[in-house]
């Protein structure tokens, strides 16, 4: 499996001086109805810094930037979430099941669109860590 992140991927390309890939994947991120409000503020603040830097008002650190590069997380903190929410929720019907994965499902398309999956393999991979770590959760 693999995790794209295109904020991280974003900083690589700052860091490489390539303002204008940097530039065009954070307005990517802006546009993109499933990124998170911390994902949001991110892109914001380095397009900021991009156009700063452009229209001369700013010199930017690019070694700043290669430095907050991170490695991207396979974490699946957001599907055990919901799983969480819905399995010790007080849903008495489908209704209101439906409710909490309306407020919720967001988080888990986001980070699902994060996961390449390669091949079947890699899929079910993924679809038995979520079982796994779903029901390790859940039993506590």
């Amino acid at each position: 499996m693999f995790t794209y992140d295109p904020i991280n991927e974003g900083l690589e390309f700052l860091a490489n001086r390539d303002l204008e890939k940097a530039e065009s994947l954070f307005l990517r991120v802006m546009n993109d109805p499933y990124a998170q409000q911390d994902e949001l503020s991110q892109a914001r603040a380095y397009l900021n810094d991009i156009r700063a830097c452009q229209s001369g008002a700013a010199i930017l650190n690019f070694d700043h930037y290669k430095k907050i590069t991170k490695k991207p997380s396979t974490s699946l903190e957001a599907i055990n979430d919901l799983l969480t929410k819905i399995y010790f929720s007080s849903a008495q019907g489908y209704s209101e099941i439906d409710e909490i994965l309306e407020k919720n499902i967001s988080t888990v398309i986001n980070r699902l669109k994060q996961i390449k999956i390669k091949d079947v393999t890699a899929r079910d991979e993924l679809f038995e860590q979520i079982e796994k770590t779903g029901a390790r959760i859940i039993k506590g």
